[in-house]
């Protein structure tokens, strides 16, 4: 079955821990206008196999000045939906149970999601995908100057005159090696 549905940032949050009164998701981005799902959604027995492109734009804030800005997003989805079971068995209450078992993953586990009541949930696909193209750390632009530590000021938009040179106290005893005078 071919999808091509756009999702507003109302429809995306639903569920999603936010700040409240805004679009922003925990305070790492803030959806701007809708995002759009191209792809195909396949069935085999229980399975489902969701293909397809993720286009939206996502407000960031630079991880060096704070200054907010729009980055837009094209994901690409490759995902297989197996239904969540239920653990098996009573819940441990007792401290000497065994503790659970170490599982290792493989490249299928990693593109496998879960379905409960016979409902895909693709708010929480979208979420997750937005997670995944966050850069480590955001920047309004490469050339950043970031803000000044002394004074706070942006220095993309005025310069200080600020000695920011910083020096580690562990190494400060050999510095009054360095300038003491020899005798």
């Amino acid at each position: 079955m071919g999808l091509d549905r756009e999702f507003t940032p109302e429809q995306i949050l639903t569920g999603a821990p936010t700040t409240p009164g805004s679009l922003a998701v925990e305070d790492e981005f803030t959806i701007l206008g809708p995002v759009r799902f191209r792809g195909s959604l396949t069935r085999t027995g229980d399975r489902f196999h969701l293909r397809g492109r993720i286009d939206a734009t996502l407000q960031l804030n630079c991880g060096r000045c704070l200054t907010p800005f729009p980055r837009p997003i094209a994901a690409e989805v490759d995902l297989t939906y197996v239904p969540d079971k239920p653990p098996v068995g009573p819940p441990a209450k007792d401290a000497k149970a065994p503790a659970e078992e170490e599982v290792e993953l493989v490249d299928e586990d990693l593109n496998t999601s879960y379905y409960r009541d016979h409902v895909l949930d693709l708010g929480e696909m979208l979420r997750e995908q937005f997670y995944l193209a966050l850069p480590m750390q955001p920047l309004c632009r490469p050339d950043c100057q970031g803000l000044c530590p002394v004074c706070g000021k942006d220095r993309n938009v005025e310069s200080c005159q600020c000695h920011t040179e910083w020096v580690d106290p562990r190494l400060s005893v050999l510095k009054t090696l360095v300038d003491r005078k020899p005798e």
